[in-house]
């Protein structure tokens, strides 16, 4: 689940809930077609 954090028009900080310490190393980017991130290894 991505969850938009309140902020300023400016930026869009986003948090982001894992639950394993090596998916905190995960990459992503958001652009107008969506939220994307890497696939890891299963």
């Amino acid at each position: 689940r991505v969850i938009r954090l309140p902020r300023h028009g400016a930026s869009c900080p986003v948090g982001l809930g894992v639950s394993c310490s090596a998916d905190r190393q995960i990459l992503g980017k958001i652009t107008k077609e969506g939220v994307f991130l890497e696939q890891l290894e299963t």
